[in-house]
């Protein structure tokens, strides 16, 4: 396995806690079972914004962090390699 599988491996499973969002996206992100940043990735932008209490502020927050971290909504978390 390669150090760049290994970072998307490891970002993909980094709790969403992780993330440094504010308190309101993380909580209400959460409330819809959200937990990894491999499964709020998978979301599309208009998939977000049905969450109950996530915004247009939320949403640029979340695309924010994540664009940071060279991610975004849309992707699709490659499986895990077998060892």
């Amino acid at each position: 396995m390669t150090i760049n599988e290994r970072y998307k491996e490891d970002i993909f499973n980094k709790p969403i806690d992780d993330l440094e969002l504010s308190y309101r996206s993380e909580r209400n992100i959460s409330l819809d079972h959200i937990k990894y940043v491999g499964d709020l990735v998978k979301l599309s932008k208009s998939e977000l914004m049905r969450i109950p209490y996530i915004g247009k502020k939320s949403v640029n927050e979340i695309i924010e962090v994540l664009n940071g971290m060279s991610l975004r909504l849309g992707m699709e978390p490659e499986e895990k390699s077998k060892e």
